[in-house]
């Protein structure tokens, strides 16, 4: 029997943090129990029991958003990934997500088409984008009603976190 993937309870959460971690990426438990509240989790263990891929999502109406999507390195490139998200979006009727370079031919295979720069979007039923995005260069001024839109949809304030992001990579924020 090889890796099952499919939708994660609350219990199923405790690995998760690890292997997000092992991927570079800094999450607490704490934190993937409310995006869970929020949507949901799914992830694929291996035969012996233990969490391999991991990825959350939001449901935000009409979008699922699908983020933190992670395959443990020694499985990268086999299909794990691949049916853990087919997985997340099986019942959303559009689903959406950001990309990062390395990910972009995985979500084109799966149907996912370029919604404008790094955004990517995805209709479950239509396979196109749902709406064309125009991005503009992020200003000082856009700081303030982004700082405030994250806080409201996330529950965090990382208003720190933004402003040090466009002080760093002032032609890449949007």
């Amino acid at each position: 029997m090889g890796v099952v993937a499919g939708r994660l309870a609350r219990g199923d959460l405790s690995e998760g943090p690890g292997l997000l971690r092992a991927a570079g990426w800094g999450f607490e438990l704490h934190e993937l129990e409310r995006l869970h509240r929020l949507g949901g989790a799914s992830g694929a263990f291996d035969p012996s029991g233990r969490l391999v891929a991991f990825l959350s999502f939001v449901d935000l109406a009409p979008m699922r958003w699908i983020g933190n999507v992670v395959t443990a390195a020694s499985l990268r490139g086999q299909g794990v990934g691949a049916r853990m998200v087919a997985e997340a979006i099986s019942d959303a009727p559009r689903a959406g997500l950001y990309s990062v370079e390395k990910a972009v031919t995985l979500y084109a295979r799966l149907g996912f088409a370029s919604g404008g720069g790094d955004a990517w979007a995805h209709r479950a039923t239509e396979a196109k984008p749902v709406r064309p995005s125009v991005t503009q260069r992020m200003t000082r001024d856009d700081l303030l009603d982004a700082t405030r839109l994250d806080r409201h949809q996330s529950g965090m304030d990382r208003g720190f976190l933004l402003r040090e992001l466009l002080k760093a990579y002032p032609d890449s924020a949007r």
